[in-house]
């Protein structure tokens, strides 16, 4: 997965052309820990 790669949302949103906030809701979904 890209965040844990190391990428920021802004990075992952340009890399999969999804919004900021798509990617947010995203990442608060799948890496809740």
């Amino acid at each position: 997965m890209l965040s844990e790669a190391g990428c920021n949302p802004q990075q992952i949103a340009t890399i999969t052309g999804h919004s900021l906030k798509t990617v947010t809701v995203i990442l608060d979904r799948y890496l809740a820990r």
